[in-house]
């Protein structure tokens, strides 16, 4: 109980830090992205770049950046935890209420809710702006936003594990070169898995082991109702193994970093 109470009162201190910069992060990730990316790649890509054949493909097009979105979301609430290991120590403190495990498990608790927030508007966004083009009769919201949310907590998971594996700031960059790009662009940022497998039946037994895949699968099942695209349960099943993975590799290393008996 003293655990809970102490990690409610860190949750409570990072909802003051960070209610400032919710409604920066929503217009920025969820408005600003969602019209970026989403007429760049989702709508003159396939209208203009590619063939005439591929207007139909619009709505399976304007969903894949959004990866770019809770990447880019997700690291940014990381950022402050990794740099106080670098600077203020904060960590040193809160290590002496409360277990590693309680630690990691509030941070990566709040940064799934802050992901999932800034991010919430991104599908009526595109509503929005490509109405026409954004046909969303036979979507499935609840279902949706079920794997939104999951998106949220494996992206907050994976980032937290980034965090406590790197050694310093400086070595972010190989991380997202190396890692995080090529996990977003064999993800569906553009090319569904259908379309991956059919080229190659060995890049596609290859990408299902990216979780990252099944974001865009399980959103484009749920909010375009076709079958061509993994079910909405098997990509939330996905997404909530790969995150709860990543949540103990991250207090493993998380562990080893700050030296806990």
């Amino acid at each position: 109980m003293h655990s809970l109470s102490v990690m409610y009162a860190f949750f409570q201190r990072d909802v003051k830090v960070y209610a400032s910069r919710l409604p920066v992060f929503i217009l920025s990730f969820s408005v600003q992205y969602a019209v970026m990316y989403g007429l760049c790649f989702g709508y003159l890509l396939p209208k203009i770049g590619l063939s005439s054949q591929a207007t139909m493909d619009v709505p399976v097009f304007l969903i894949g950046p959004i990866l770019y979105a809770l990447s880019v979301i997700s690291f940014s609430t990381n950022a402050e935890f990794l740099l106080d290991f670098e600077r203020d120590r904060l960590i040193d403190f809160q290590l002496t209420l409360v277990p590693p495990t309680a630690i990691l498990a509030q941070k990566i608790f709040f940064n799934t809710f802050f992901n999932f927030c800034s991010a919430a508007l991104y599908i009526p966004t595109l509503k929005l702006i490509f109405y026409n083009d954004f046909d969303l009769s036979k979507a499935n919201l609840v279902g949706a936003y079920l794997i939104l949310l999951l998106a949220a907590f494996f992206m907050a998971s994976m980032q937290m594990l980034l965090t406590c594996v790197t050694q310093s700031r400086k070595s972010i960059r190989h991380f997202w070169r190396r890692i995080n790009y090529p996990m977003v662009m064999l993800g569906g940022f553009l090319i569904p898995w259908r379309v991956m497998n059919a080229y190659s039946s060995k890049l596609g037994m290859i990408t299902l082991f990216n979780p990252v895949l099944y974001i865009t699968e399980g959103l484009r099942s749920a909010l375009l109702g076709m079958p061509e695209f993994f079910g909405v349960g098997r990509c939330a099943v996905m997404l909530a193994i790969a995150g709860v993975l990543c949540s103990m590799l991250a207090l493993y290393f998380f562990r080893k970093k700050v030296d806990c008996v």
